[in-house]
């Protein structure tokens, strides 16, 4: 029999273990918190012995040795069982109008009233008898959660000696593992091939049997005292495996899933004795051998994931951020957990895995949330995984890798976004290092510009000291899993705040919102061809945004510290329509920050071209519409958006609709009362030609930023604008100009015009607080344009100055820009990218991406001064 514990530490890292606490701040802290969270219940259960055991969701009374469930949903229970049994999960769909109790004493004892439980509900704060069916994963989790509590005293029995501890875990352990025992697969009642496939053997999706990493601790920890107790330790390994091998068989080997479950099915393999321990020889080997090596229907392994599920190129996981966040911290969880076998250890081996964990940098923002494209919510990159790779590069003597990796720790560290001693997790406690290299957060750098291949998302940054002044966006269209029909979309970061958000899933992915809004173009920053155009969500008929320019590209300076641009185009196919986006991030000479969007749309095929509507969703509370003069806008209260007005029915879900005609330019604020001393602000420009409808509406809450903004604005309506232009948009594109700003910091813009009309040209001439900048941007295929003795070819053109001239001239994928005397041209055929810029010397300074001619000498003032219209 194999000596315990050996799954997270062996029994001679007790002294080791027993040093940490003792001299290590963070790691004392850590397991103070611990014990904060155990000694009461140690000190319940000594008095009542059953106070905790009582609180586990059993069927108490019924016994049931076989769950029913029909349409994902438990419907019942048959049989009965010499003990109570574990409650099988309420509900597939997480959604429930149910909640638990805060405080844990406030949980029923023996919850249960034949098959009923008592739950809380949300509305009215009163506790209630519901049907499980309508209690969503509530059952799952309250298990899941004594039954961590029960690892963290085993773990605490284990490094004290402390008799108490054991009392707290065991029983827990005990009872629940017992009646399992007893328990049958579920009986799926409606025949349901794919729940069929996924059950779990406690919930209805295999990657949900969470409960087992605990179990496999809690076991790990207490298997000594539990002999003592006389309890047969092969009940609960039987269990175990039972556990195990059915999250291995009903899985998926591609997706996320595949990940999730070898995480959950590792920590059982190794609280197992090896093979020869069991009559049917499947044990600690046999079930680590699936999880490492397998290439079935259920199961794909690690070695094999590697190669597979993963981006090559950039090392990415294909699905939303936080998914594939997740997921490669569970690939190195498994990892770490077998770094002593072979298979582990040349998984370690691999720099690819760093490389998947510095590539999560490159999807957040300044503020450390990721982006909230598709099913994503707003996560921070994965500490845990970093801290494991830290650890085994620790371990392996790698001090260049721990060194990169230490780095980007620290930045969450110095920024206030992760603290050491506040993981007080028996997974943080043994296997995180006591103490870190000193390496500066500055060596975690992130590049201007990245392109997620496999999200189709790109992102792009115009960096400052202060984080809260820069400015990031990213730029997508539909692709990988967890993805949304979005169209051709963005994602806006300013003052500190993502306020042009994402908004993530909706309310489950079993729910008329996700189907209709959340996962539709919507909820999305883009724009719409006639209220109409969807696509399916899931491969292989996504469509995909097509990349035409990026500069900086990945990886690279860049040739003008103030400006960055994309462009990209997308094709929808209901109704045929063609569309193409230009989106810059500009720093003016005064230091004002703000972005460029430029987005063509038309429909294709001789079909009827009704409207487009350009949509931006603000993480906002309050929402100012003014015209090009800062005269108020009049709102009038109308019903015209919606499926019944032939809108998408995404529509539907728009309230408190006002709408405003305007004849000429606008601009909206959008404000966010962040806290009494910092309010951040989005100003959005149009310079609108012609007349357009403008909807301001009250979009459904952003449910991606769970983190980031306190708990009362997290499910505020997203102050919404519609833009409604009839007939084409594509040589009358939506041209704004966004800018955003902390509330008494920074220079608000003064005013934004558009150019003369040129074929094939968008622009806006912004002014500032003594300086100007002039942006022209152009579709496709470029035309030569004259704007009096200003000359541009290319895809986009940015001219920077203040009242004594041009100080920069930027050139963007193209030919030629500027005037006689002061200019840039491309020495070959092909195009470029160039900037020309005036330095504190006085002198002209030219960077470019390829052989480029310029000249640079004085030009009359009135051929530069002809751009800043009235």
């Amino acid at each position: 029999m194999m000596a315990r514990p050996h799954l997270l530490v062996c029994g001679k890292d007790l002294a080791e273990m027993r040093s940490k606490v003792e001299d290590v701040g963070w790691v004392r802290i850590a397991y103070e918190d611990m014990k904060d969270r155990i000694d009461p219940l140690a000190a319940r259960v000594a008095d009542e012995p059953d106070w905790l055991t009582s609180r586990l969701m059993m069927n108490w009374e019924t016994r049931y040795v076989l769950p029913v469930t029909e349409g994902s949903r438990w419907v019942g229970g048959e049989g009965r069982a010499p003990v109570p049994t574990p409650r099988f999960g309420g509900a597939r769909d997480w959604k429930t109008d149910y909640t638990l109790p805060r405080a844990l004493e406030d949980w029923m004892p023996y919850n249960g009233w034949g098959d009923d439980v008592r739950f809380l509900k949300v509305e009215t704060r009163e506790e209630e008898w519901v049907h499980p069916s309508a209690t969503g994963l509530l059952i799952e989790r309250a298990n899941q959660h004594l039954m961590r509590l029960a690892a963290e005293a085993a773990f605490l029995h284990w490094l004290t000696g402390e008799e108490r501890y054991a009392e707290v875990a065991w029983p827990v352990l005990w009872t629940y593992m017992e009646g399992f025992s007893h328990v049958l697969p579920p009986l799926v009642k409606d025949g349901d091939q794919e729940s069929q496939k996924i059950i779990g053997t406690t919930s209805f999706e295999v990657i949900h049997e969470n409960i087992l990493v605990d179990i496999a601790i809690c076991y790990d920890f207490i298997q000594p005292y539990l002999v003592t107790q006389g309890r047969d330790p092969l009940l609960i390994e039987n269990g175990i495996r039972r556990m195990t091998r059915r999250i291995l068989e009903g899985g998926q080997s591609h997706g996320n899933w595949n990940l999730f479950q070898a995480e959950i099915a590792a920590h059982g393999a190794l609280a197992l004795q090896s093979n020869e321990a069991y009559p049917d020889g499947q044990g600690r080997e046999y079930f680590l051998d699936i999880i490492l090596n397998a290439d079935n229907e259920g199961q794909l392994g690690l070695m094999k994931v590697v190669e597979r599920g993963y981006d090559q190129e950039t090392a990415l996981w294909p699905e939303a951020p936080s998914y594939a966040f997740e997921t490669t911290a569970s690939l190195l969880a498994v990892a770490n957990l077998i770094a002593q076998d072979p298979e582990g250890r040349a998984l370690l081996a691999d720099g690819f895995l760093e490389k998947a964990v510095l590539a999560q940098a490159e999807l957040t923002h300044p503020n450390g949330l990721s982006l909230g494209i598709g099913d994503s919510i707003n996560v921070r990159v994965n500490t845990e995984a970093i801290e494991m790779l830290i650890s085994t590069a620790r371990q392996q003597g790698k001090i260049a890798q721990e060194k990169r990796l230490t780095a980007l720790l620290m930045r969450e560290i110095e920024a206030g976004r992760y603290r050491r001693y506040r993981q007080s997790t028996v997974h943080a406690l043994t296997n995180y290092v006591a103490e870190l290299l000193p390496v500066p957060a500055s060596e975690a750098e992130q590049a201007r510009s990245y392109h997620a291949k496999p999200l189709n998302a790109l992102v792009m940054r115009l960096p400052q000291n202060n984080w809260k002044h820069s400015l990031s966006a990213a730029l997508f269209g539909t692709a990988g899993g967890h993805a949304h029909a979005n169209g051709l979309a963005i994602e806006l970061f300013g003052a500190g705040h993502i306020l042009g958000p994402d908004p993530g899933r909706g309310s489950s992915y079993w729910q008329r919102d996700q189907r209709h809004y959340y996962s539709r173009m919507p909820a999305h920053n883009t724009v719409i061809p006639n209220g109409r155009a969807d696509y399916p969500v899931e491969a292989p008929k996504q469509l995909a945004l097509t990349l035409g320019v990026l500069e900086p590209a990945p990886g690279r300076e860049g040739v003008s510290p103030r400006v960055g641009f994309a462009q990209a185009s997308f094709r929808h196919l209901r109704p045929h329509a063609s569309q193409l986006r230009t989106l810059a991030l500009i720093e003016s000479p005064g230091g004002s920050r703000f972005y460029y969007d430029a987005f063509h749309s038309r429909l294709l095929d001789d079909q009827r071209e009704k409207h487009h509507d350009y949509l931006f969703h603000a993480q906002a509370t309050e929402a100012l519409l003014v015209d090009g003069k800062g005269r108020p806008l009049s709102l009038q209260a109308v019903n015209r958006l919606g499926s019944e007005a032939g809108d998408m029915a995404g529509y539907d879900y728009f309230r408190n609709e006002r709408l405003a005609d305007c004849k000429g330019g606008f601009r909206a604020r959008f404000i966010l009362p962040y806290s009494k001393t910092e309010v951040p602000v989005m100003d959005l420009w149009m310079p609108a030609p012609g007349r357009r409808q403008l909807f301001l509406v009250d979009a459904p809450a952003n449910h991606a930023i769970r983190r980031g903004l306190p708990d009362r604005l997290t499910k505020e309506a997203l102050p919404t604008l519609l833009v409604r232009q009839k007939g084409e948009a594509w040589e009358r594109p939506f041209v704004a100009i966004y800018q955003p700003y902390l509330q008494g910091e920074g220079d608000p813009l003064q005013s934004v015009q558009s150019p003369p009309p040129m074929p094939g040209i968008a622009g806006a001439v912004v002014r500032g607080n003594g300086d100007w900048v002039v942006v022209l941007s152009a579709t496709e295929e470029p035309p030569e344009a004259q704007w009096g003795e200003l000359t541009f070819q290319g895809a986009i053109a940015v001219l920077l100055g203040d009242e004594t001239g041009p100080l920069e001239l930027y050139l963007g994928q193209g030919r030629t820009l500027g005037f006689p005397g002061l200019s840039l041209s491309a020495r070959g055929t092909e195009p470029l990218s160039a900037s020309l810029r005036k330095t504190p010397e006085g002198e002209w300074k030219c960077v470019s991406s390829g052989a480029v001619d310029f000249e640079a000498t004085v030009i009359p003032d009135d051929a530069w001064r002809a751009l800043l219209v009235d």
